[in-house]
């Protein structure tokens, strides 16, 4: 089966699930949108992705993080790194 080319350009909408969407549209940033759908707790992605709950508050703030952080909270949240 052949695609044809994409006509349009893709929402935020078309690449992550609505409710996501909704939360990151409303100021929410993109890690705690997916911790709060995934309804964890800091403490449990935190020590998924050992990083210290401090760490994860900064980063859901929008402190900058590395890769390796972002790297550990997708697999934590259990998604890729490319979602956030």
């Amino acid at each position: 089966m052949t695609v044809g080319p994409i006509t349009r350009e893709s929402t935020m909408e078309d690449l992550i699930p609505e409710s996501i969407a909704t939360t990151i549209s409303s100021g929410i940033s993109t890690v705690k949108a997916y911790r709060m759908h995934a309804r964890a707790s800091l403490e449990a992605v935190a020590m998924k992705a050992d990083i210290s709950v401090t760490r994860l508050l900064m980063i859901e703030a929008g402190t900058a993080s590395s890769p390796d952080e972002l790297r550990a909270i997708a697999e934590a949240l259990g998604i890729s790194v490319e979602a956030i």
